[in-house]
């Protein structure tokens, strides 16, 4: 670049204030390249320098994950081809086989290179298993049911494991009994086919609970594997409270299943999205808050419903928050909420909050609120309404 020399240079970066309130500066600088042909290389002793990830020339729109049919025209406006696929999984793709014209699923995307061909060249999915009774709260323990289409091989889980090959397989009587609270991950495989998407299903054995209930489910490892679990200490905790530089302390997002039950029960919303802990220094405590990040990667990214009655102006969620009630975890646990509650008549902005209990790969969590986050979207929402809705 004509604005840098050759060896060190110095950025800098004016900030100026008209009253004396606490200032905020957070400065990213960005790097590329106009000629990818030039060579570049990082020297060993240059620390927090990204190289920016290879991009790839993207059409200007999107196509539904669902399926859709795409058109390849001329410039005149006559169709020279055109494909319609069906529902493809997150990380899939599909395409024609290497050097053919039959149109397959690919396991992985290959952008800038031929695609696979061979064994790499899937038929489809595997038809997913339809599991019965319905999950949802039971006073007894329940026997579950498979259907079994199209001669899969089902695999099961109840850690909260990505079901694999390695995992148990639904017995041949494709029944399996369910005596305490636990969600069932399966997944169906067959030969020539990718796998299928995940079934979760929580069940709820012997539990009175009257508020509503999340249930959280991810792999194991995503929360107490030493190294990369976002609940546990790991390797570079300090050894005082609040541990900072423990695993809970990154900003590691990890992929989660959500089910989510209304007071009445209702199993009204099953999704996928991201998962990580949130908050400051209640992150050390032994129940932490968590946030669910809906995305449209995941097959949803967004909510359209009332999880805080005392906000019904709140109904579009693309980000769920689970608190922990921050540093008054285990004591009156609700004191946040309640001082918060009690602005509501002064027609001021204020956080809401709504009591709801949480599983977490099947195990009780206990008692959270789901809580606006305060940020500046809780501030555009709010203090862009009317006072009869704040």
């Amino acid at each position: 670049s004509q604005y840098l020399n050759l060896g060190k240079n110095v950025p800098s970066v004016e900030i100026h204030s008209r009253s004396v309130v606490d200032m905020y500066l957070m400065c990213n600088m960005h790097f590329g390249l106009f000629d990818t042909s030039t060579p570049f290389t990082i020297q060993p002793n240059v620390s927090r320098v990204l190289i920016p990830p290879v991009e790839y020339y993207n059409a200007n729109f999107k196509m539904s994950r669902l399926g859709e049919t795409i058109y390849l025209t001329d410039s005149a406006g006559n169709i020279s081809d055109s494909y319609n696929y069906t529902f493809v999984q997150s990380d899939n793709s599909q395409g024609r086989c290497a050097d053919s014209t039959v149109w397959s699923f690919f396991s992985t995307p290959t952008p800038g290179a031929t695609n696979p061909g061979g064994s790499g060249c899937y038929l489809g999915y595997a038809t997913a298993p339809v599991i019965t009774p319905a999950p949802g709260f039971y006073p007894n323990p329940v026997t579950l049911n498979f259907i079994n289409y199209n001669s899969a091989n089902y695999r099961y889980t109840i850690n909260g494991n990505q079901p694999s090959l390695s995992a148990p397989a639904i017995p041949s009587s494709h029944s399996l009994r369910i005596d305490t609270s636990t969600t069932v991950r399966v997944q169906g495989f067959k030969n020539g086919y990718l796998p299928s998407p995940v079934v979760n299903a929580s069940y709820l054995i012997g539990t009175h609970l009257t508020l509503p209930v999340f249930t959280i489910t991810t792999d194991s490892s995503n929360l107490w594997d030493y190294n990369t679990g976002i609940y546990v200490a790991g390797p570079n905790a300090a050894a005082t409270y609040p541990y900072k530089g423990a695993n809970f302390w990154q900003e590691w997002k990890k992929p989660g299943h959500i089910e989510y039950y209304d007071k009445q029960k209702s199993r009204l919303f099953d999704f996928d999205s991201d998962i990580q802990i949130y908050g400051n220094y209640s992150r050390a405590k032994p129940q932490k808050s968590i946030e669910m990040r809906l995305s449209s990667s995941y097959g949803l990214g967004n909510i359209n419903y009332t999880f805080i009655p005392d906000k019904p102006c709140k109904e579009n969620y693309d980000d769920i928050l689970l608190r922990n009630a921050g540093t008054d975890w285990n004591k009156v646990h609700f004191r946040d909420a309640f001082i918060e509650r009690v602005m509501k008549n002064t027609y001021s902005g204020y956080i809401a909050a709504e009591p709801a209990s949480a599983f977490l790969n099947g195990v009780y969590w206990g008692v959270y609120t789901i809580h606006e986050k305060h940020d500046n979207t809780f501030i555009k929402d709010n203090f862009g309404l009317s006072n009869s809705e704040l």
